[in-house]
C-alpha cells in the first residue's frame, strides 16, 4: 500500500512590507478596529511598553503585527515608534537579546 504524503495547504500570503504595508488591503477577518484602539492607546501612554500578541500557531499573530506595523503611522496617525521582533524567526540564537537588540538597532537607525 503506498503511503500518501501529508501536505498543509495553506492560501497565498499577501507580501507585506514592514512598517509601510497596513490594513487597507489587507483586513479580510476585520482585525484594523483592534490594530486602532491598540495605536490610541500606545498614543497616551507615558512609557515605554512591550505588546506580545498570544495565539496558537497559524491564527494570523505575525500578518496582524506586521500590518499593524504601516497602519500605526500611515492610517491612524499614531505618534508612538512601533518595533516588530519577531522572536520565532530568531530562536536559533543561544541568547534572544542579540536579536532584539538587532530589531532595536535597526529600526532606530532608519
Amino acid at each position: 500500500m503506498e503511503l500518501l504524503k501529508m501536505r498543509r495547504i495553506s492560501p497565498p500570503k499577501p507580501q507585506l512590507k514592514l512598517y509601510e504595508s497596513g490594513f487597507s488591503q489587507n483586513d479580510q477577518l476585520g482585525r484594523s478596529g483592534l490594530a486602532r484602539r491598540m495605536t490610541q492607546l500606545l498614543d497616551i501612554l507615558d512609557e515605554p511598553v512591550v505588546v506580545a500578541l498570544d495565539g496558537g500557531w497559524g491564527e494570523g499573530k505575525s500578518f496582524f503585527l506586521q500590518c499593524w506595523t504601516g497602519a500605526h503611522k500611515h492610517e491612524f496617525q499614531g505618534q508612538s515608534e512601533l518595533i516588530y521582533f519577531d522572536a520565532f524567526a530568531k530562536d536559533y540564537l543561544q541568547d534572544p537579546l542579540v536579536g532584539l537588540v538587532e530589531a532595536l538597532s535597526t529600526r532606530l537607525s532608519d
